[in-house]
């Protein structure tokens, strides 16, 4: 299974600020893959990678927000429940971590749900508020 999420120049929304949050991001996302695939302290270092990527999530998340803020972005809202349903992904994910440490589909998960929608909404919806920001 592949275990990388990689950046490249193709997903910069052209923000430094939200630019470099996402490479930090796709780093985070590819230490919980390779922690969900260790057999040693699976479970609890899946789960502390877990939490802190939703940590760090909801830290960009307010950053993106407060940008969307301060330029009157016209999709701010939108834009706020797609992070909201992220952030519920992700804690749904730490609460089947909880319940079954031992599952093995997580990675799986993780590659499918996390990934996906990382790029998808950085591509689609994040690229929209860096240009709507650029031509301002």
């Amino acid at each position: 299974m592949e275990v990388n999420l990689y950046w490249t120049r193709e997903l910069s929304v052209g923000v430094d600020l939200i630019d470099r949050q996402h490479q930090q991001l796709f780093d985070y996302v590819n230490q919980l893959l390779a922690a969900c695939l260790t057999k040693k302290d699976n479970a609890e270092q899946s789960g502390r990678m877990l939490t802190f990527l939703h940590n760090y999530a909801n830290e960009h998340f307010r950053a993106e927000e407060a940008l969307m803020e301060e330029h009157h972005y016209q999709a701010l809202e939108m834009h706020r429940r797609q992070h909201l349903g992220f952030c519920r992904k992700l804690q749904q994910l730490e609460r089947r971590l909880l319940d079954n440490p031992a599952e093995q589909e997580l990675a799986a998960e993780i590659n499918e749900m996390v990934i996906d929608w990382l790029y998808e909404h950085i591509c689609m919806e994040d690229r929209a508020l860096g240009n709507f920001i650029l031509n301002q």
